[in-house]
């Protein structure tokens, strides 16, 4: 029996000192660094194309190509994501610290907290990656969403609702968490239904991407989320999405073309319906360029809607700068004057203080606009300008009525 194992034993020696590979594992075959400009330069079909050249290549050498499949597959979500690239129009980019990027969101009050964890809901997380993970508030103060690990040790969505001066066990998200590997930056409209996050998995096209999913009532869980595409997300990491209602401004951060300690925020104007680019009508390197963001001047032809954007941002610093800010004022009657929506003791009264607060500032950015539109006209005389004119100041009569009714249901429910 032992003549045997020791004949066994030289033979195995034998086979392994004259076949070395025959055990080992694929050496791993690298994407050039042609591909990965290709990709960088949203040139997705052509990077297509020679990754797949490099992976027969490489199947013919016998390597490992799991690297060049990872990279072929992002090249033709690109290139899918390409084709849908939304028209958006610029307003600024800052880039900063990416440790204190938060700083660079200018949110007014009506839309709600974005900070740490730590900061918000002290005492929610037990290691520094949590603890220090952006978590958002709704403007009411009474749900928080926040990043936290599940049971598996991946990063998932949680809320917690707040009962008096306590906050709620975190639960996780229904129906958002099935294939991404780690979900984090959640913001939720006004509309309390809205969800937009960012998330590593399969269907990203770079490490983090930007999601939307909606709050389904009927069974208490999130639809399926959709990748919001270009030029929101890109190669790289792209995250937290935020759209402040009440000055019609968005924000988010990227870090495509950036060092490792940066990241650039870029604000824009959101949409109120998606339009995307027809390639075939502006040509396949104008659609690249807007979908990597190439230039923010090529998209403000509309200088005049710019110009409104900016000054409604200005009047958020302002408001930050003005010793704490000025205080919002409900007045409920000749006595009584509120200035927090935690102040109200009716719940609906309070709701209704809310769509005040957020109606009375879109009526100020629409006058705003207004004022600079009758501007332009007292230098231009142009009849469409003039037509616009003409509809703007009816959207403010009728939004002026609507504001006043608010104010008076909102004192009606808060005194009964």
């Amino acid at each position: 029996m032992q003549q045997k194992c020791r004949l066994s034993g030289l033979f195995c020696a034998l086979f392994l000192l004259l076949c070395p590979g025959a055990f080992a594992q694929s050496k791993l075959a690298e994407p050039s660094p042609e591909a990965e400009k290709l990709l960088n330069a949203y040139c997705f079909d052509e990077a297509s194309e020679l990754i797949e050249k490099q992976m027969a290549q490489a199947r013919r050498k016998k390597l490992n190509t799991s690297a060049l499949e990872e990279l072929l597959d992002q090249a033709r979500k690109g290139s899918e994501m390409l084709f849908g690239t939304e028209k958006v129009v610029f307003v600024d980019s800052a880039i900063v610290s990416r440790t204190a990027f938060l700083s660079a969101y200018r949110l007014s009050r009506e839309t709600g907290k974005i900070g740490l964890l730590s900061h918000l809901l002290p005492g929610f997380g037990t290691t520094d990656s949590v603890s220090d993970g952006v978590c958002y508030v709704n403007e009411l103060g009474d749900k928080a969403y926040l990043a936290l690990p599940d049971s598996s040790g991946a990063t998932r969505l949680f809320l917690s609702n707040r009962w008096g001066d306590e906050w709620s066990r975190p639960e996780p998200l229904k129906g958002i968490g099935d294939s991404a590997t780690s979900e984090a930056y959640p913001f939720v409209m006004a509309d309390g239904v809205t969800l937009y996050y960012a998330a590593q998995g399969p269907e990203s096209l770079g490490g983090f991407d930007i999601f939307v999913t909606r709050y389904n009532s009927d069974n208490d869980r999130f639809v399926r989320p959709e990748n919001i595409g270009m030029p929101f997300n890109s190669p790289a990491n792209d995250y937290l999405y935020v759209i402040d209602e009440a000055t019609g401004l968005g924000w988010f951060a990227t870090d495509r073309n950036q060092p490792a300690d940066k990241v650039c925020i870029y604000s824009f104007i959101p949409n109120e319906s998606r339009e995307v680019y027809d390639i075939t009508a502006v040509g396949d390197d104008y659609v690249r360029n807007a979908a990597r963001i190439a230039s923010i001047a090529s998209t403000q032809a509309n200088r005049n809607y710019v110009a409104a954007a900016r000054k409604r941002l200005a009047d958020v610093l302002a408001d930050e700068q003005a010793s704490g800010g000025r205080m919002a004022r409900f007045v409920i009657n000749d006595r009584t004057v509120y200035t927090r929506l935690s102040q109200f003791k009716k719940e609906a009264a309070r709701k209704l203080a809310a769509q005040w607060l957020k109606g009375a500032t879109q009526l100020r950015n629409m006058q705003a606009q207004l004022d600079a539109m009758r501007r332009q006209y007292g230098t231009r005389r142009d009849a469409s300008l003039k037509k616009e004119i003409f509809q703007m100041e009816r959207d403010v009569a009728t939004l002026e009525q609507s504001v006043g009714q608010l104010a008076k249901s909102m004192r009606e429910a808060e005194l009964k």
